[in-house]
């Protein structure tokens, strides 16, 4: 005869994840440790995020680094293939000379122009025959006229940026589900459960288009070894409508966190979120184009528009700042159940559609190409 334990009852913790077995409902299954529990009064903050923190310190650290040599501008625009830039480059950097024109004749004695600075705004949204755009020029000009004043997205901005992109809703059920697993592990039956993401657990919030191969959707390394799903899924994005291309122009590839309180019934969970993406704004000089395939090392090439605008925060011309923002839901789900589970999503999808308003959401949302897309087993993800 055999008997089944439910843990060890030499343990006190079994698994050895930091909870104790009387407050582990899976004490033989280790929690995931990108999450941990929190007092209530953390929940409502957004989760600090060591990679920003760390770029931020870097930025600060660059900012009127450089001498402002008007040379050195020329120089870099002079080694640019001009006419092998897309065409919103193109445009972009020719009205750069229009900000080194401005400092150079002496018109402004720090930063730029409103003038200059409304027509690079304007470069991304009339240039690219895309339609009109609104977060890419704010953050372009906040770049040259913020002095580094930070940008919060409200909750309908937010959900935007989510659910516009197909790639950013697989990261967002991704991330979701992973706090769903981890708050069936600790969630108690009686009062509410806090817990948030750690600020090393790296959850990707958003990746229009993974230039830096360092998202889990994309291949990293020649031999694929460290994708967890389909080979370049992430990577070279397509973009269906111009909020993608402004959101994509505005952030880009981000990180983010999750905080949510959770409640047991029995076999069922009700969990409220807090969605957040954080993110610096910055140019940065090179890219990542591929890896070696002997060593499997990145390989780095030059980024035109990048090297300029860098270059006008280092010589204090320009300057970087922070983004965040959060949109918060709730949801009810049975035990072993994902995010994209469709009684799940149903409810998620209303949270964002009524978070970001009907006309707003029917313009731009990504739901149905998401559905329709072949998925991953988000729970058997690691």
């Amino acid at each position: 005869q055999h008997i089944s334990y439910r843990s060890d009852p030499t343990k006190a913790d079994t698994d050895g994840d930091g909870f104790d077995d009387a407050n582990d409902n899976q004490p033989m299954l280790l929690a995931d440790n990108r999450f941990q529990l929190c007092e209530q009064a953390n929940y409502l903050t957004i989760p600090e995020l060591a990679w920003v923190n760390e770029r931020k310190v870097a930025s600060d650290d660059d900012y009127r680094s450089a001498y402002n040599d008007h040379d050195t501008v020329e120089r870099m625009l002079s080694e640019i293939d001009f006419y092998g830039l897309s065409g919103t480059a193109r445009l972009v950097l020719t009205l750069s000379v229009g900000v080194l024109a401005d400092a150079r004749f002496g018109i402004v004695d720090f930063g730029i122009s409103t003038f200059t600075s409304k027509l690079l705004c304007l470069a991304f949204s009339e240039g690219s025959n895309i339609g009109a755009l609104y977060h890419a020029p704010q953050a372009l000009e906040n770049y040259f006229l913020g002095l580094g004043n930070s940008i919060h997205y409200d909750a309908a901005d937010t959900s935007e940026l989510i659910s516009s992109s197909v790639n950013n809703l697989e990261h967002f059920v991704y991330n979701m589900t992973k706090a769903m697993q981890f708050g069936e592990q600790i969630a108690a039956e009686g009062p509410y459960t806090y817990f948030t993401s750690i600020p090393d657990a790296n959850l990707k919030t958003t990746c229009f288009d993974d230039k830096g191969y360092n998202c889990k959707f994309t291949n990293k390394r020649p031999d694929e070894s460290n994708s967890i799903f389909l080979p370049n899924r992430h990577h070279n994005g397509v973009y269906s409508n111009h909020t993608q291309v402004d959101w994509h122009l505005a952030i880009g590839e981000s990180l983010g966190g999750i905080r949510a309180e959770i409640i047991r019934d029995g076999n069922y969970y009700t969990m409220t979120y807090r969605y957040c993406v954080s993110d610096i704004y910055e140019w940065t000089p090179t890219q990542i184009s591929s890896f070696d395939l002997e060593t499997g090392e990145p390989i780095y090439t030059k980024d035109a528009l990048g090297t300029i605008f860098h270059y006008f925060h280092e010589i204090g011309y320009a300057k970087e700042f922070l983004i965040d923002g959060y949109f918060e839901g709730t949801i009810t789900w049975e035990a072993g159940a994902a995010a994209d589970d469709k009684d799940v999503f149903d409810q998620i999808t209303a949270t964002m559609t009524s978070t970001e308003g009907s006309m707003r959401w029917d313009l731009s949302n990504c739901i149905d190409t998401f559905v329709n897309r072949s998925r991953a087993d988000y729970r058997a993800l690691p």
